[in-house]
């Protein structure tokens, strides 16, 4: 039978009729629709949170490849940055190295064309190693004198250790008496 009669053509009595063939089946098709119902809501929520579930992991995915981009153009930047800094060093050192070499011609070519400059620096280069040379001999050889001096005896026999001893006695009886 077809649900979809149209009721306005019926009469009273096919009405009653209907009822009573369908009244019983009424309250379990009203449960049988709940129950589709309810579990068309659970399909369309399960459906809508595997969506969700989705898009979250695409909008997660994408912010990571936003920041791994974004911590790429920082590193070339941080890298330009190092390679810019070592350029600027690297021509300072060698505008440094330039002017030191500028300087030694100058001085080379002083040298060259006055000879006389030349034996002067090599002589004073002489004389300053020769005084070097000199006072670091001198501080040994004082280094060496007063420790001879200041120093006991590597052997020191006791008969001179109490020769000492009486000999500060009578200093000290003697300084005592005065």
């Amino acid at each position: 039978y077809d649900y979809r009669v149209n009721l306005k053509n019926l009469t009273l009595f096919e009405i009653d009729s209907l009822e009573r063939t369908y009244g019983n089946f009424s309250e379990e098709l009203i449960l049988e629709t709940e129950l589709l119902i309810l579990q068309h809501e659970l399909d369309y929520n399960i459906h809508k949170e595997q969506l969700r579930r989705e898009t979250a992991l695409e909008v997660a995915l994408e912010e990571e490849k936003r920041k791994a981009e974004a911590e790429r153009l920082n590193e070339d930047m941080a890298l330009r940055l190092i390679e810019a800094r070592g350029e600027e060093q690297r021509q300072k050192l060698l505008q440094l190295l330039y002017a030191i070499s500028s300087e030694f011609a100058g001085a080379a070519e002083s040298l060259h064309s006055n000879p006389q400059r030349l034996w002067r620096l090599a002589l004073g280069l002489v004389v300053l190693l020769a005084g070097c040379f000199m006072s670091r001999e001198s501080a040994i050889l004082c280094r060496n004198l007063l420790e001879s001096y200041l120093s006991r005896p590597a052997l020191v026999r006791e008969a001179s250790f109490s020769y000492f001893l009486s000999l500060r006695n009578v200093l000290w009886k003697s300084s005592e008496d005065r």
